[in-house]
């Protein structure tokens, strides 16, 4: 019995501790989730945009030409090597097919023809842009936290969510009715 009531009070003790704030980081500031310096990181990054059957539109297009002007538009970082970013590429596409603005982002540094060969093997036919290397460069030291990285614009283009993790339908979802209340 001795060694149960000792437990409980372990626990209880330690339960009652005040946990101390983490510590900010310096690097906090160029994290995506702040947010803060993206709308002009969306304006600076540019590519060639590709349609939904992997073929080159424009050149020199940023990134922040693409979104859907008056509703919400998701932008969804990704790179060959990523493999749970190849892995969301078929959840973005039903988004798209339920009418959802989604634009996807490599950053395979000028590589469109490696991306499109990508999108039609996971099914999207959702607009991309194919960074060119140095936005790809910029994009890369932006995402501290890496990739997939998800960006949800409200429908003037201010960043409303950062997502830096695979993503589920149903957080996205959440991203986008948030993007769409009032700021």
């Amino acid at each position: 019995m001795r060694p149960l009531a000792l437990t409980l009070a372990l626990l209880v003790g330690a339960c009652a501790k005040t946990a101390e704030p983490p510590a900010t980081l310096p690097a906090r500031a160029a994290d995506p989730a702040t947010l803060a310096g993206w709308p002009a990181l969306l304006a600076e990054l540019q590519g060639q945009a590709l349609d939904g059957a992997g073929k080159v539109t424009a050149a020199g297009v940023p990134l922040f030409d693409l979104r859907a002007k008056g509703r919400p538009t998701i932008y969804a970082f990704w790179a060959s090597y990523c493999p749970p970013c190849l892995a969301e590429m078929p959840m973005f596409q039903a988004l798209h097919d339920d009418g959802v603005a989604v634009v996807g982002v490599s950053l395979d540094g000028d590589d469109v023809a490696g991306s499109a060969k990508l999108m039609a093997e996971h099914g999207a036919r959702y607009p991309n842009v194919v960074l060119d290397t140095p936005s790809m460069k910029r994009a890369g030291k932006a995402l501290a936290a890496g990739l997939p990285f998800t960006l949800v614009v409200d429908g003037q283009g201010a960043p409303r969510v950062g997502l830096s993790a695979k993503c589920e339908r149903p957080l996205l979802e959440a991203a986008l009715a948030a993007a769409r209340a009032p700021p």
